[in-house]
């Protein structure tokens, strides 16, 4: 006894390739937006679909993009500089 599967380390590679996974998506996504200076939804789900982080680790990644200064937006957003200030 005491020799069966530890639970934890049994899943462990799978974790670890899903956290890789999600973490080289996150680092595209940040690349993108810092090159576009706004991120669509669309790209932040289709990279990174709802399963694949936690709600608070989704929460965290739209805090850092708002952060950095990327707008997170539905659509397209209008050009640079059109807004009156």
């Amino acid at each position: 006894m005491g020799k069966g599967p530890n639970i934890a380390l049994a899943t462990r590679p799978e974790a670890d390739d899903v956290e890789s996974s999600t973490h080289a998506a996150r680092k595209g996504l940040f690349a993108r937006a810092l090159a576009q200076g706004y991120l669509l939804r669309s790209e932040l789900d289709s990279s990174l679909p709802a399963q694949a982080l936690t709600d608070s680790e989704r929460w965290l990644l739209l805090y850092s993009l708002r952060a950095a200064g990327i707008e997170v937006c539905d659509a397209k957003p209008q050009v640079a500089g059109s807004r009156k200030k």
